[in-house]
């Protein structure tokens, strides 16, 4: 045989072994495809749903919509009539529809999705007529209601609509008022200042402080607002801010010696005047007015708040020795108001405490512990520092005794966590949910059960909400009673009735549920989405939860007077800039926050944001969650001195204070939660890293 047979023969027995490779690989990959479909269940009627109501006026969404809502075995066919005729219809047949619903507690969220329907439509005087039927069951915000007011006014309303709809709207929002009478001016000024026009708010303003019919209590009333106009529009008329602030401070200058109640009007003006300064121009320009104040008021009203301020701009200096001095005469004078006292004290056994005097600061805790307005929280607070206090004298002894009682008191907030901290030992691992689920169902109608469990299943929990607050519940209920009646209020999205109902129940049954059940005060709601855009915005899902938990309490339709909105209270502004950076969240208007599949992605989004902009420090990102940016960094600049624990109670803003503190013990209680293996100790993490920003 030539070499060229040979080599034919060669080659015909690769072909062969490639056409049997390529056929093997043809018939495993087919084998494995089939096997795979197989494997992967068909996605189920709820399933489709959901899935359909995750972009609702999406074409294929629209007709899964119409496949359930025609399918009679499905428990959900008539509420996707409703979602249908919602997103998917411009011309909805309600009336029709309305005798088509058989279930009566789908009516009311039927005249809710009309609403929504012809509202985003901008049909508003169809959107006002289905309100004003049914306003029993119609929520509508004073912002939404003003634009649905105004627009219906301009359209096809009969008169007598026309008359009762200018009723409504003037009595919420008397800025529409054609021709305000002189006793309403204020309620006008307070109505523009709120909706941010503020040069009519200062028109209105002006016409009280003008007007010499006015009472002086009124005319203060109107510089007080007035101040407050500037001070929301600050950054763009400081000089304006500051000077009506001096305005209103000098009001009664000449004649609050005429009664004890223009005296205590003529401190309060005052003292925020002095605040002002402090803050805006430093203590050089807040000095003096507050000498001239407590030359005024010596012998005629209490100096509590003048001494007050004197100690802490003391304070501000590091003259601690002259802040107690100061702190010291403010305690003796008469309280102002038991909140003052209360603050007064705590800044006195502050100060004492950094002077080295730890033996009078323990007497000042002592007190404001037996304070008549003492809260748990404050008490935890004033138990920490005692025991900081006893460690730093030597009793390490008595402080250790001290942490370990405050542990115990608090495993689950602040202060008991930094107790966990100073003891060096674990956290006690937390009982797991030992609800039955069957119990839990048992307290909805029999009748009701499954309709109940598809709706929770299908993310409907408006509805399901609707059901579980019916639920007729009784005081004279067991612990474990109420533990399934708050299971199931969870269970059914009732996050807002949740927390209602557990801090209405006796301290003792509290003390029960947090003992026993604490994961209920500690909820995981709307896993998948937290999950999915914690990973995809690379921060933890205990973050997400922690700051979820203090900004909504998870109440889904949660809306701020500064325009904030859904689960993690993002304004419009901040949600536009994280869209940007996430093309792929359906994000168009601010009421789409509202959905947790598009506010937990951009909310995750926003944070991972600010922990870049702070290196991924806890502290100082969690704080400019709450305050600007601006602030965080100068209050770093100038108030921390080593101890991040010192630093946090030396915030000067008390929300953000309160809000640092509370995010934390929220982070750090979910991380409990999440620990699969080993003991659980105070993670560090939460504390490192403002040395490098000082």
């Amino acid at each position: 045989m030539s070499d060229f047979d040979l080599r034919k023969v060669y080659f015909d027995n690769i072909k062969m072994i490639l056409r049997f490779s390529l056929l093997f690989l043809f018939v495993t990959s087919s084998m494995a495809a089939v096997s795979s479909q197989v494997n992967i269940p068909k996605p189920g009627k709820i399933d489709k749903y959901r899935q359909a109501m995750r972009h609702p006026r999406q074409k294929d969404s629209c007709q899964q919509l119409q496949t359930l809502a025609n399918d009679q075995s499905f428990s959900l066919h008539e509420l996707a009539s409703i979602r249908h005729a919602e997103y998917c219809e411009k011309n909805s047949q309600w009336l029709g529809l309305s005798k088509k619903i058989r279930n009566p507690i789908l009516r009311p969220f039927l005249h809710k999705a009309h609403f929504r329907q012809a509202f985003v439509n901008k049909d508003f005087a169809e959107a006002y007529r289905v309100y004003d039927r049914n306003k029993s069951v119609i929520e509508i915000d004073d912002k939404d209601f003003d634009e649905m007011a105004t627009e219906a006014l301009k359209g096809r309303l009969n008169k007598k609509e026309k008359a009762n709809l200018r009723s409504q709207l003037y009595k919420r929002s008397p800025r529409f008022l054609p021709n305000p009478k002189t006793s309403e001016f204020r309620e006008v000024a307070r109505d523009f200042r709120n909706n941010r026009d503020f040069e009519k708010a200062l028109f209105y303003y002006r016409r009280v402080l003008n007007d010499p019919s006015q009472s002086l209590t009124d005319r203060w009333k109107a510089f007080r607002g007035a101040r407050i106009t500037y001070k929301l529009e600050r950054w763009a008329r400081m000089k304006k801010y500051i000077k009506a602030s001096q305005q209103w401070a000098n009001f009664l200058r000449g004649q609050y010696k005429k009664s004890a109640h223009l005296t205590k009007l003529h401190h309060d003006a005052n003292i925020e005047y002095i605040r002002t300064l402090w803050t805006e121009k430093g203590q050089a320009e807040a000095r003096p007015p507050l000498l001239q104040l407590e030359k005024e008021l010596k012998g005629r009203y209490s100096l509590q708040m003048v001494y007050w301020l004197k100690g802490r701009m003391a304070e501000e200096r590091k003259q601690y020795d002259k802040a107690v001095e100061y702190l010291a005469k403010a305690s003796n004078e008469k309280p102002i108001t038991l909140r003052d006292r209360d603050r007064v004290l705590w800044f006195l056994a502050w100060n004492q405490r950094r002077m080295g005097r730890f033996e009078e600061s323990q007497k000042a805790l002592q007190k404001l512990k037996k304070s008549e307005e003492l809260t748990f929280f404050a008490k935890t607070k004033y138990l920490y520092w005692q025991a900081e206090n006893l460690e730093s004298m030597g009793q390490k002894k008595e402080a250790e005794g001290a942490f370990t009682r405050l542990a115990d008191l608090d495993p689950y907030g602040y202060y008991g966590a930094l107790a966990f901290r100073k003891l060096k030992v674990p956290f006690p691992e937390p009982p797991k949910p030992s609800i039955n689920e069957s119990d839990m169902i048992s307290l909805v109608d029999k009748d009701q059960r499954q309709f109940f469990t598809d709706l929770v299943k299908a993310h409907e929990y408006e509805i399901s909400e609707a059901i579980a607050q019916n639920i007729k519940h009784k005081n004279s209920w067991s612990t474990d009673w109420w533990v399934r009646y708050l299971n199931l209020l969870q269970k059914a999205g009732a996050f807002r009735e949740f927390f209602v109902r557990y801090h209405s129940l006796p301290p003792k049954k509290q003390l029960a549920v947090m003992e026993d059940h604490p994961y209920l005060l500690f909820p995981q709601p709307y896993r998948d989405e937290v999950v999915e855009s914690a990973k995809m915005a690379q921060v933890s899902p205990s973050l997400i939860y922690s700051i979820m938990k203090q900004e909504s309490g998870f109440d889904v339709k949660a809306r701020s007077h500064a325009d904030a909105f859904g689960l993690l209270q993002l304004i419009p502004q901040v949600a536009k800039k994280a869209a940007a950076r996430m093309p792929s969240v359906d994000y168009e208007t601010p009421y789409d926050l509202y959905r947790p599949d598009v506010v937990i992605p951009l909310g995750a989004n926003s944070l991972n944001h600010l922990f870049q902009r702070f290196d991924s420090n806890f502290i100082l990102s969690v704080a400019s969650y709450n305050a600007s940016e601006h602030a965080v960094r100068g209050w770093i600049k100038s108030r921390f001195h080593g101890d991040p624990i010192t630093f946090i109670e030396d915030i000067p803003y008390e929300e953000t204070k309160g809000y640092v503190k509370l995010v934390m013990r929220n982070y750090i209680t979910y991380n409990r939660f999440e620990e699969k293996e080993g003991p659980f100790h105070f993670p560090e993490v939460c504390l490192q890293g403002l040395d490098r920003f000082n």
